[in-house]
């Protein structure tokens, strides 16, 4: 999501955002090439099949699906 530090007009906002939203897909590509490194490490670690953020189990058909799943599917739905 993109957020502004300041309020400005219309026409500069559009173009604040224009300016952040290269940056912001460039964030999430990162977490995403991401996510295999961390899912391996977390085997490594003993953790695999936790939530990163509840810390209970990954359903074991949301793992099938997405190996790479480092949330249950209650903390990756969006709010």
């Amino acid at each position: 999501m993109v957020t502004l530090d300041t309020s400005i007009g219309r026409l500069s906002q559009m173009d604040a955002m224009q300016q952040q939203m290269p940056l912001e897909l460039k964030r999430r590509k990162e977490q995403y090439r991401l996510r295999p490194e961390k899912a391996l490490k977390s085997t490594d670690q003993g953790t695999y099949g936790r939530c990163g953020r509840f810390k209970g189990s990954i359903a074991a058909e949301r793992l099938e699906l997405q190996p790479d799943a480092l949330l249950c599917i209650h903390s990756a739905a969006p709010k």
